[in-house]
Order: structure tokens, then sequence, then C-alpha cells
């Protein structure tokens, strides 16, 4: 760091930045893998608790409350039905059936959580409304999608690209998301999604936002050093945050018939 800190004219790289670089890039990927974790009323939903809400704690299969939960946010979905998540089917053995298979469910999901579809392209871009609006799944989720996409034309477009629709999937003209973290998520009480059933989380992220705490924010902890290591030093940081929600009724999920 000495050598390597101080004028820019006198190093070649700011050593200490790409640390804090790489330090902020760990947490934020750390965040991100939580937003799928398994929700668990002992570390989210108790007074107690010290984990941020996940968001397979807002959005079940049923609607209601997550295994192991009584509550939401200290409200109950059994005794509030405003305070309830949408939900789908489809026919895993026959998602391309026009009357239970997937694509009926996604139009009925569309409806239920009010998505918007853009006017444009350029309109999506422009309007952070739009931007908060996303659906995600695995890759089982998307490759499915993909399938039912190609299938559904009677040639491929354009000519002689098997592959024309992978990665640019959409609905409604807003994209389908593939998350990695749902591959190997544990979600519906500890239960793996099936390779042949994919699960699809309609999420508004205009009703459900991350609230940081203003004084705890990826702040930095004074150095700490080990007497055996004494020109090795390691900084902790510290960030509070979590998840709110202000609508489930805006967030909703497809899953397997009989899930």
């Amino acid at each position: 760091v000495t050598l390597n800190s101080g004028d820019p004219q006198t190093y070649y790289k700011n050593l200490l930045k790409s640390k804090r670089q790489a330090c902020k890039t760990s947490t934020l990927n750390t965040m991100e893998e939580a937003l799928f974790a398994q929700a668990s009323n002992a570390t989210m939903e108790t007074a107690s608790g010290k984990i941020p809400y996940s968001l397979p704690a807002f959005i079940t299969p049923d609607g209601l409350a997550p295994t192991g939960f009584t509550t939401v946010q200290t409200l109950s979905p059994a005794t509030n039905d405003g305070w309830r998540n949408q939900t789908e089917d489809y026919d895993p053995t026959d998602p391309a059936n026009t009357t239970s298979g997937l694509v009926r469910a996604m139009d009925r999901m569309w409806h239920k959580v009010r998505f918007v579809s853009p006017r444009s392209q350029t309109e999506y871009f422009e309007s952070d409304r739009l931007q908060k609006m996303m659906i995600a799944t695995n890759l089982d989720g998307i490759t499915l999608i993909q399938s039912l996409t190609r299938d559904a034309n009677d040639r491929l477009t354009p000519a002689n690209n098997l592959g024309w629709v992978a990665g640019n999937v959409a609905y409604g003209g807003l994209p389908i998301e593939y998350i990695s973290e749902l591959d190997t998520a544990l979600v519906n009480g500890g239960a793996a999604i099936a390779s042949d059933e994919p699960w699809f989380y309609y999420i508004n992220l205009e009703y459900l936002y991350p609230i940081f705490h203003t004084e705890k924010y990826m702040l930095e902890k004074e150095p700490m050093q080990n007497p055996r290591q004494p020109y090795s030093y390691v900084v902790w940081t510290t960030t509070y945050y979590n998840l709110f929600c202000r609508s489930r009724r805006r967030q909703g999920i497809i899953t397997p018939t009989g899930t």
C-alpha cells in the first residue's frame, strides 16, 4: 500500500483502491445470494433475528406465510387477504398446453400483479418504474421459455439461427431474467426446485426494496493485525439493511401444479 498510493504520478496501480473495490464487490455478491436464501422465521421474522428477509419470505407458492412462519413483517396473511402474493400454476408435463400450460399461467399472472408493457424499447430503458418489474427463473426455466418461444414459430427467425432466442427472451416487453442462485437455492421450506418443474418469480421492486442504515452502510472498521503476521492487515466492513415489502399483492409466483 505504501508503494502504491499517494501521488498518481509515482505509482502504476492504486492497490488500496482495488482492495476496497474487491471488498465491496464481495459484499454485494453476498447480498445478491441472500435474496433467494431459504426463509427462516428464527433469523428473519423474530425480533432477535439478524438476517435480512429473502424474496422467498415474501413470495410463496400458496401466497401465505412461508413454512415455519405465522406472520410476515408481523402481519398474518391467513387473516389478511390483502397481505398475500399472487399465485398461478401450470402442468409441467405439458407446458405448451393452451389451457393448463405455462403461457396461460404467465398471461394470468401478468394481469394479477399489474405489470405494464413499455410502449417502445426506448421507454423501458428510460423508465425507472418499468425497470423495477422483472420475471426471474432458473436455468431450466429460461431454457423452457426459449424452447416454447422457438416452437411457437413455423420457421427460425432469423433464418438458420437455432439459438436466435437465447439471451433475448421477454414477455410483454419485460425481460425474463436467468438467476443462477435459483439453480441451487433452497425454497419452500428446504425443498430444491426440480429440474423439470421450474418456478417463475414475478417481482416488482417498486413495492419490494432494501432499506439501509445511514450510519452502517459498508462502514469500514479499523485495520486489524495478527502478531504472527505483523505486515498483513484485515479490514472488516459492516452493513445494516433489510428487505421491506409494502405490497405482497404486487408480487407473484408461478409453480408446477401440486407444489
